[in-house]
């Protein structure tokens, strides 16, 4: 780091092995206050540097931040025309499947149970209406929440365990499964009422229809089934980074319900396939992604487990007692 001469000013310039530190340092959740402590300078010099190379510097907050739905996502029209789709199916109902299973079971989605499988579905799951199936696959370390939905919908067919420990494509290791099938051209249908498509993952948008009081309990779903929370260290100092991957409306949508209903400021960055479609949004800081964890944990009774417990252990939570006290 150095002073020069530039346009009749004297300003900081930073060398290119410092430029890749400061810029590592705000990527994983450090604070400009531990570099300017770091590099000895005031913050406009690292506010510059990462304005250059465009990173973000707000910590979670709002100043200057504008909604990208300023009416807001929820539609009470959207809302009732799908309901009503739902509950007047009357070619899809009452036909017989492979298996017993509710039929009826997300057709009035307002309960923590469906909303927040609807969650997980609209992240991992897949529905065909070749078969008249919906499906779910996890790591056979997380089979219990499996078992947990495939009782709450009453299905006969028990979950099949998928043995991958053989299979190595290009080098890659697979590791087992535990999958979850339902067979119900009605679940079907409704399922793709309700916003659960084939190739999902090129179109998914966040859902219209749902209440924003049930908003915790879907995106719940939504980060067991495609988010991550891990600690990041750097500098001797952890931040808490929780990142969700999905589309760009719907990594969207959730930068929106954050700043709205939880007061944080979240972002969105190109995921590392850099396909132009697959976007991953990121909650950065132990205080911010604390606010983010305490309202999708706050009166859940469903969840999956490891996840959970890396939030409890992230923030020395010991128990749900300490739980309610510390987001009641």
């Amino acid at each position: 780091m150095e002073k020069q001469l530039i346009d009749g000013h004297y300003c900081i310039v930073f060398s290119e092995e410092e430029k890749k530190d400061i810029i590592k340092s705000v990527s994983n959740g450090n604070s400009v206050r531990s570099l300017m402590r770091k590099y000895h300078v005031a913050q406009k010099p690292i506010y510059n540097l990462l304005d250059e190379y465009g990173i973000d510097h707000s910590r979670g907050n709002l100043n200057g931040f504008e909604l990208s739905y300023p009416d807001g996502i929820y539609s009470k029209e959207i809302e009732d025309k799908i309901l009503y789709m739902n509950q007047n199916d009357v070619d899809h109902c009452n036909k017989r499947s492979k298996y017993s299973v509710d039929h009826y079971y997300f057709d009035d989605p307002y309960t923590e149970d469906k909303i927040y499988t609807l969650g997980f579905l609209y992240s991992d799951g897949n529905v065909s209406s070749y078969d008249n199936a919906f499906r779910l696959s996890l790591e056979e370390h997380d089979w219990h929440i499996l078992n947990t939905i495939n009782n709450n919908i009453k299905n006969e067919k028990q979950l099949r365990y998928i043995d991958y420990s053989n299979k190595n494509d290009f080098g890659y290791h697979y590791k087992n499964q535990y999958q979850l099938t339902a067979y119900s051209k009605h679940m079907v249908y409704v399922l793709q009422n309700l916003g659960v498509y084939c190739n999902k993952s090129l179109i998914l948008e966040f859902p219209k229809w749902l209440k924003p009081e049930w908003y915790a309990h879907f995106v719940r779903g939504v980060f067991d089934g495609d988010g991550s929370v891990y600690l990041n260290t750097c500098n001797n100092k952890q931040a808490v980074i929780v990142t969700i991957t999905s589309t760009e409306n719907f990594c969207n949508a959730l930068v929106d319900i954050c700043a709205k209903y939880i007061g944080i400021r979240g972002h969105v960055y190109d995921a590392s396939c850099h396909n132009g479609i697959t976007k991953v949004f990121t909650l950065s800081g132990r205080d911010v992604s604390k606010k983010f964890l305490d309202w999708i944990y706050n009166d859940a009774t469903i969840y999956l487990q490891r996840k959970y417990n890396r939030y409890l252990d992230y923030y020395n939570i010991n128990n749900s007692t300490q739980l309610n006290e510390l987001v009641g």
